[in-house]
């Protein structure tokens, strides 16, 4: 006779995906944590005391530890969040959230604001934060029960996005359900939406809180005006090629900081997003924000909508409804607030370009689709590496100013017309002093010997399920070369927390840690840089430094792969790598490595800066 089994899911409750009040749910979820943990272990105990075996999954890396600790057998988390961002991923989870873009503009008119779709500009947050890991996760949950064929589910907590994901599994193969859910498991979902629905205003964007009506006189118009936009991209990003049209052209550049004294000097005027914010437009904003909360429960039930919310036959509305809420308290509102704002730029500017340098941020969606529907020529100027993915798409704009032809083949099989791109190149200042001088004020500022090889490894800003395992290759390595200096460089988005916890675990004395730091010149001073889907890699390979991927959980198709560029998946591999290239100095020389990697950025500094000037040029004449 086959032995009973139960499985049950566990995680510390703390929220990995970056959503709102996330700080307000963690701190609610892991002061219960203890308690939960017990009550699990208590639980297991008692199962296999009646003969039952209970396949235990552990869904982050604190649970995982806490088995071990205890000796409980599991399944890695890393059974649920492997291939998370694989093409196939990004394709069936854009293919859902796209068809509920639709169904929404259909049942709800006011997912429409002033003619443009509200859900589209806000596509990379509901994707990342709600869609791709509920979706992930059902698939996972239902590989798992078909794999272990577990008699019962045990459903911990009911509130909790995971075990709700589970149960819904579980129901749908039909495994018989256990609620353990206490009587307390409620509290922290329930703070969470209070604070959504009373608090949403503490997640709009700091230059949005403290709004004030303005009186705006029209500047009078003496030639062509190129408009550029962004609120937190740096002005490296810019100036470089924007400076060389202020003799022809009267160039604005909108920010959100109280100083622009950087653009100023190169001839740029400088202009506050908030200091549009006319009594009209505020008016509009807060009687649709009024709007929006009436709007919530009307279009969360109906029928249409729920059908949208069906996948693979189970319906997932009971998971994706904090997605809805968000989107009535805190992304819709953010998102008219900036219409509103770009739309009262726009006509007291009156310009003849609007420029944007982020085709994924919804500041700089919703100012191209403000331009577009005020009938003005827009521009995207590449700032970033754009790979394979649904996430990308330039589409909407008039012209796509592309790296190279890499970004040109991906934008094309995103259904960007051939005309809407111009290879122009990465269009920022190259440091021109020599490399000798570069290195030895680099190494003086991070305090590390300008005599030793310097190993610089590029982070990113990813869950910390997804970067675990490259994170863990790449300190299993530098534990191997104990007189190396490694440099960790990380993302704007990233606190430095996870990686100090693997320095501590592993005792590595031979690291440092930079964040503010010139990341061309950091890159001119390292002997090799180790990267992890990043655009540091490619920019590497244009300046001739060789570059190793570690990809644990990438499809190739998101590293480059040309002279100089090396993929790893294992410690050994990298080891290998650092061995060949920093030890015994064995790499193509730097002029064939840029030569190779043509492909993925064009030109640079002085050449790709003409490029998008000349383009600029040919779309305002």
């Amino acid at each position: 006779m086959k032995k009973r089994s139960a499985m049950l899911v566990l995680d510390s409750q703390k929220l990995e995906f970056s959503i709102p009040f996330k700080k307000v749910y963690d701190f609610a979820s892991l002061t219960l944590k203890k308690f939960r943990f017990q009550a699990v272990k208590n639980l297991i105990l008692e199962k296999q005391k009646k003969g039952i075996d209970v396949n235990a999954v552990a869904l982050d890396r604190r649970t995982e530890t806490f088995f071990n600790q205890n000796k409980i057998p599991h399944i890695s988390r890393r059974d649920v969040t492997a291939d998370v961002y694989n093409i196939k991923y990004g394709e069936i989870t854009f293919n859902f959230l796209r068809n509920l873009i639709k169904v929404l503009k259909q049942v709800d008119p006011q997912s429409t604001y002033r003619g443009i779709l509200l859900p589209y500009l806000d596509e990379k947050n509901l994707w990342r934060a709600f869609v791709l890991p509920a979706i992930r996760s059902l698939d996972a949950f239902i590989e798992l029960i078909k794999k272990y064929r577990p008699n019962q589910a045990i459903i911990l907590n009911s509130a909790h996005f995971s075990q709700k994901l589970f149960m819904l599994a579980a129901e749908s193969n039909g495994v018989v359900i256990e609620d353990r859910s206490g009587k307390f498991s409620h509290i922290p979902w329930k703070i969470k939406r209070f604070a959504i629905e009373n608090l949403g205003f503490l997640n709009f964007p700091p230059y949005f809180r403290k709004l004030k009506a303005r009186h705006i006189s029209a500047p009078t118009k003496t030639k062509k005006k190129i408009l550029i936009a962004h609120d937190l991209i740096s002005p490296t990003k810019v100036i470089p090629w924007a400076k060389k049209l202020v003799k022809k052209y009267e160039v604005v550049y909108v920010g959100v900081h109280e100083s622009g004294e950087i653009f100023e000097r190169a001839g740029i005027k400088y202009k506050r997003l908030q200091d549009y914010a006319t009594e009209g437009a505020l008016a509009s904003i807060y009687a649709q924000k009024a709007i929006f909360r009436k709007d919530f429960e009307k279009v969360f039930g109906n029928p249409k909508l729920r059908e949208a919310l069906y996948y693979k036959n189970i319906d997932i509305s009971k998971v994706l409804d904090e997605m809805l809420l968000y989107m009535h308290y805190i992304g819709y509102p953010t998102l008219v607030t900036y219409i509103e704002l770009f739309n009262q730029m726009i006509a007291t500017e009156l310009p003849d370009l609007v420029v944007t340098v982020d085709e994924l941020s919804r500041f700089g969606r919703i100012l191209i689709a403000a331009g577009n529907k005020k009938g003005v020529k827009t521009l995207i100027v590449q700032h970033g590496a754009i790979w394979d993915h649904a996430l990308f798409d330039g589409s909407k704009c008039t012209k796509f100013a592309a790296y190279g032809a890499q970004t040109k083949k991906n934008l094309l099989k995103r259904k960007v017309r051939n005309d809407q791109i111009v290879i122009a190149g990465q269009a920022e200042d190259i440091p021109t002093e020599s490399a000798e001088k570069i290195r030895r004020r680099i190494c003086t500022k991070l305090n590390i010997s300008n005599k030793k090889p310097v190993i610089t490894f590029t982070s990113q800003a990813l869950t910390e399920s997804v970067n675990y395992k490259s994170f863990e290759i790449l300190y299993e390595t530098i534990k191997e070369f104990p007189r190396m200096q490694f440099v960790i460089k990380l993302h704007p988005d990233e606190l430095d927390r996870f990686h100090r916890e693997f320095i501590r675990k592993l005792g590595l004395e031979n690291i440092t840690i930079v964040k503010d730091i010139n990341i061309q010149e950091l890159i001119i001073a390292s002997d090799l840089i180790i990267n992890v889907y990043s655009t540091a890699g490619i920019e590497a390979l244009s300046l001739g430094k060789p570059v190793v991927s570690i990809n644990a959980n990438f499809p190739d198709s998101y590293f480059p792969n040309g002279t100089g560029a090396y993929i790893v998946r294992h410690t050994k591999h990298l080891k290998e790598a650092i061995n060949t290239i920093v030890i015994d100095r064995r790499y193509p020389s730097p002029e064939r490595i840029k030569r190779g990697n043509k492909y993925y950025i064009k030109e640079v500094g002085e050449k790709a800066c003409k490029n998008v000037a000349k383009l600029i040029d040919k779309m305002v004449e």
